[in-house]
């Protein structure tokens, strides 16, 4: 008797508390996951911007061409996809490859 009692109402007990410190260990696992992540995300917006790896043209948005005064220079072209100015007898971007 003192057997079923023990298999109907402590078994699922029990179940239920591993269940249950299952979960709060998964979400502690992902909340410092996400901390850590954060952290990092932190740490590369405050490099400053000559010493980031990501320091080019492309990354800056400066995809026009350099500026100059000279009034002899062949026309450039803005490319479709990314907006690049390249040489009119361009086949090709400079800038993302795609064909203009």
């Amino acid at each position: 008797m003192m057997e079923a009692l023990f298999r109907i109402a402590i078994l699922p007990l029990i179940c239920l508390g591993v269940m249950i410190l299952t979960a709060v260990m998964v979400i502690f696992a992902l909340k410092r996951r996400t901390q850590a992540a954060s952290n990092q995300v932190q740490e590369k917006t405050t490099v400053s911007e000559n010493d980031s790896p990501t320091n080019t043209r492309w990354a800056r948005g400066d995809l026009k061409g350099e500026l100059s005064l000279d009034k002899n220079e062949e026309p450039m072209k803005t490319c479709p996809a990314c907006g690049g100015e390249n040489t009119v007898s361009s086949s090709s971007c400079t800038y993302c490859g795609t064909a203009l």
